[in-house]
């Protein structure tokens, strides 16, 4: 039985009046604002983006804008070599002069996420920068040598000759975060070609924003000086950052530090006896609205930022993360420099002596975070601390983060000169505080936190979230939920189980960097 194709439909065809009534018919078009509004709710989505600057003209520099606004030079699991990603971003803004302006953020990162510490051989050189390594390919069959030491990550912004040409040709960066991640970049190593890039892009009078992460400077005038750059700058997050020195060399192990900055901070219309500040030698402030200070190893820092000698100006500071900064004095006196333009308040304090910070000072408060990670001090900082609110305060969040052990905490003794806990279900009968203490208090602790939530002071709060290191269905959570009936029964209680800690391999330490909605993306 033979088979026969099966039989094509004729396409369709037109007749000549509807094509000419098609064509003298106008195309519907929508006003430009709409489409680039339109065009601006895919800035996250690059390939949409990338077909939607091919449609016309008109769509392109909308387009355009979101495609480019945001450039990451860093080793990634997509991108093996930033160097080349280097090369190639500035020969097109060298053909396309137009997309400069579109750049508003850069973020350059030396090493790789992988890291090379704490990791095998096998594991070492499977990173992308061992991939590109000179003659890597060459002994793939070969068996490795257990003693011998795996190639250390390609230093590519060390030795990019294209980097500084690129930094050179921004005009309109907003933010800046510049680092490593794995390792640590020293300023005294940058070629002075970079150098001399870096101050030209600090100095823009568009940038808002600048992050340093795992720095190191052998004097602190360099850290001073690349700051004294800024012209705009309102936010600022220093973290792993540290000021070599060299012992001998004065308080803060740096000879170009004058020595006035040891003296005790005083207000810019005071004259202390010895302290000669010329008005002319004043420099420009930035008026910084945002600052984090994570793991900074530096003793002249705090000294600095609150010297006349500052370039930024702390009193308009409206968001202070502090975490691992064992400045006692300096964090005192950020917190009364900022008085009450402060709102936001992260502390995460590590494993510092409990300190009685005074917040009175900042009656402004809207939110105060802590994380706390030392069992014997966390409850005692978060008493402290709340202590210390004034009686007129605009408190609405509170936010406690333990990354601790919980029974270890439900075992410590109580504080005998906190008063007993007011809310219907706690026993007011001191006799049962004293029994409680005997046997080592279980959840007396947190009962006094929440009479210390139930402060009238406290009554404008609107939410107090507390994260907890443990699971939900634990014995430990259920006693702190019973012990926090109080403010449980206002309803602004929100309980939750916090992640695993952040894991720490063999001499690399890992950063929680606080991220706000402003001026850090999340």
């Amino acid at each position: 039985m033979s088979s026969r194709p099966t039989p094509r439909r004729p396409p369709f065809t037109q007749s000549s009046s509807m094509v000419e009534e098609l064509a003298s018919s106008p195309i519907p078009r929508l006003p430009q604002e709409l489409v680039d509004h339109i065009i601006d709710h895919l800035y996250d989505d690059p390939l949409t983006l990338t077909s939607c600057s091919l449609v016309c003209r008109q769509w392109l520099p909308t387009s355009r804008l979101h495609l480019f606004s945001k450039i990451s030079l860093k080793v990634t699991p997509a991108v093996a070599s930033p160097s080349e990603l280097c090369k190639r971003l500035h020969r097109l803004l060298t053909t396309s002069p137009s997309i400069i302006s579109c750049i508003r953020e850069l973020e350059v990162l030396e090493g790789s996420p992988l890291g090379g510490q704490g990791h095998g051989q096998a594991q070492a050189q499977s990173l992308p920068q061992a991939a590109l390594a000179p003659g890597a390919g060459a002994a793939q069959g070969a068996t490795p040598t257990p003693t011998r030491t795996p190639p250390p990550p390609t230093s590519w912004v060390l030795t990019s000759r294209t980097l500084p040409l690129l930094l050179l040709t921004l005009t309109h960066l907003r933010r800046l975060e510049l680092g490593a991640q794995s390792t640590t970049l020293h300023w005294a190593l940058l070629p002075p070609s970079l150098q001399h890039a870096l101050h030209h892009v600090f100095s823009l009078r568009s940038l808002t924003f600048v992050r340093l992460k795992s720095w190191s400077f052998t004097r602190f005038a360099d850290l001073a000086g690349l700051l004294a750059c800024c012209r705009n700058l309102q936010g600022l997050a220093l973290a792993c950052v540290c000021v070599l020195g060299e012992p001998g060399a004065g308080p803060f192990f740096d000879p170009d530090v004058p020595e006035t900055l040891a003296l005790e901070d005083h207000d810019d219309d005071e004259e202390e006896e010895g302290v000669v500040v010329p008005v002319a030698d004043e420099p420009r402030k930035c008026r910084l609205e945002f600052l984090t200070i994570e793991h900074v190893g530096s003793g002249p820092l705090g000294h600095w930022l609150l010297s006349p000698r500052s370039t930024l100006d702390l009193r308009g500071l409206r968001e202070l993360r502090i975490a691992h900064f064992d400045d006692v004095p300096a964090i005192e006196r950020l917190l009364e420099r900022t008085g009450d333009s402060l709102e936001y308040f992260h502390f995460k304090t590590g494993i510092l002596d409990v300190y009685p910070f005074d917040l009175s000072m900042n009656p402004n408060l809207r939110s105060i975070k802590l994380t706390l990670e030392d069992p014997p001090r966390a409850l005692l900082w978060v008493q402290t601390l709340l202590k210390s609110l004034g009686p007129s305060n605009v408190l609405h969040h509170i936010g406690l983060e333990f990354y601790t052990d919980l029974k270890q905490m439900l075992q410590l003794p109580i504080d005998p000169s906190f008063p007993p806990s007011p809310h219907p279900h706690s026993s007011n009968n001191s006799n049962s505080v004293s029994n409680s203490n005997s046997k080592g208090c279980g959840g007396c602790q947190w009962a006094e936190l929440d009479a210390l939530l139930l402060r009238p002071e406290l009554s404008a709060l609107q939410q107090v979230e507390i994260g907890l290191f443990t699971l939900p269905t634990s014995a430990e959570y259920a006693r702190v939920r019973e012990a926090l009936g109080g403010i449980r029964a206002r309803g602004v209680l929100r309980m939750y189980r916090l992640g695993l800690k952040n894991k720490r391999s063999r001499g690399q330490l890992q950063v929680i960097m606080p991220r706000i909605s402003r001026y850090e993306s999340t």
